[in-house]
Order: structure tokens, then sequence, then C-alpha cells
């Protein structure tokens, strides 16, 4: 049986931060755009006073669609259909993305949240070997990612499960690493399991990376932690 906390909070975001950091990549530019499915923007419920802050996620995409409660830093309790599915996939990107700042135990107890079963054990050794892998290149001090879901679609499939696609943006910083950023899309292969979405296999792809606007060019490292100073370094 999964252990419920309440508790305020890599899937594909991991494995690329871990690219990236290896290969010390210069901030990304440009490439070729395409089009995605426009994110839903419903507005979430209110909530009741002393509601956990990370249930009050701005992006939340359909009233009803979750999540309920967080459990090992993880927003879960997901409606069983298409917009619950969508609403499950957008916060597997920020959990994942979370890992990167969080400890490692508490990493991999999120991750066990977000796998189905079947594949638990595989993705927290996947997860844990990742870790090790920043904290060696971008170090353990200091280290910042900002990271957010921009658009999403789903869909159920003839087996009961669905098929959720995200596409984010995220900005990894430490002292040891300059400021980049790197658009993607991540794509997760649902099943509902313990009454609630669960990742079977998930698989990122680059892009549709947008253009600096003219005459712009990326932030120096320096410049970019001065102007940050202060800045949640949180997702």
């Amino acid at each position: 049986m999964r252990r419920l906390v309440i508790v305020l909070a890599a899937g594909a975001a991991l494995a690329l931060v871990v690219s990236v950091v290896q290969r010390g990549a210069d901030p990304v530019a440009s490439a070729p755009g395409a089009s995605t499915a426009a994110a839903s923007t419903a507005a979430p419920p209110s909530l009741a006073p002393g509601t956990d802050p990370a249930l009050a996620a701005p992006w939340t995409a359909v009233l009803g669609s979750g999540p309920t409660t967080v459990v090992d830093g993880v927003a879960m309790g997901y409606s069983p259909d298409a917009d619950g599915a969508e609403a499950a996939a957008r916060e597997f990107v920020r959990a994942s993305g979370s890992m990167v700042t969080m400890a490692p135990a508490e990493a991999l107890a999120a991750q066990r949240v977000m796998a189905a079963a079947a594949i638990e054990e595989d993705m927290v050794a996947k997860r844990s070997a990742e870790l090790e892998n920043i904290r060696g290149s971008a170090g353990t001090e200091g280290v910042s990612y900002w990271f957010t879901p921009i658009a999403s679609r789903s869909s159920l499939n003839s087996e009961g499960g669905a098929l959720a696609e995200v596409w984010y943006m995220g900005v990894l910083r430490s002292p040891l690493t300059p400021g980049m950023q790197w658009w993607r899309t991540a794509a997760y292969r649902l099943v509902w399991e313990d009454d609630d979405w669960r990742v079977a296999e998930e698989s990122e792809t680059a892009g549709p990376i947008p253009t600096l606007p003219p005459g712009e060019t990326p932030t120096s490292a320096a410049e970019m932690d001065a102007l940050l100073e202060g800045f949640d370094p949180r997702g």
C-alpha cells in the first residue's frame, strides 16, 4: 500500500537535465516551431483556508479533474478520464523537475508515487543514477531549476489507460553551470492504478523551440545571478 503523507512538494525532465549538464551545452537558441494543443484554461476551484499550497496550481485543467491531495511531494488525486490524465501529466513534469533540488530520499519517494508498480523499481534506480550525475556536474549548492508546463493534451486508449503529452520549458542554473534553457515535449503512457493515474512509460522529444525576439541575446551567468537575487528558485 502506498504511504500517504501530506507535504509541500524525473521523469523526462530529469533525464534532460542530466544530458544538458553532461554536455555543458550553451543556452538553446532557436529551432523550427510546431503546432501544439492548447492548454486547458478553466480556473481551479477556490481553496479553503489552510489548504496545502501545492494543490493551488494555477494550471489545473478542468474543475474536478484534480489534484485533491499531496503524496510525498507529488500532487495526486485525479479523475479517471482524459482531463484527469492531462492534469496528472502536467504535475508529473513539475514533480520530476522538482527532484533536481530535493534531498535524494525525498526525490526517490516522489518517484515511487508517480510510477506504476510494474516499473517502480526500474524508475527509482534510473532516477537515483540521474540525480548523482546532476550533483557531480552542477554541484549540490545553489542549484536552481525553473520549469513550467506550457501546453498539453491527452486521450484515453482502448485498454483503459491514457496518453498525455506536455510541452514545457526549463532553465537550470548553479555556480558550476551557466543558465541554460530548453524546450521539450514529454509524453507519458499512463495507467489507472491504486485509484489514480501512474506512469507506465515515458519519453520526450526536443521542441518546439521559439526564437528569441530580434536584438535579444542570452543573459550571462553573472548578470542572471545579480538580476535574480532573492527570487524563489522553485518552478
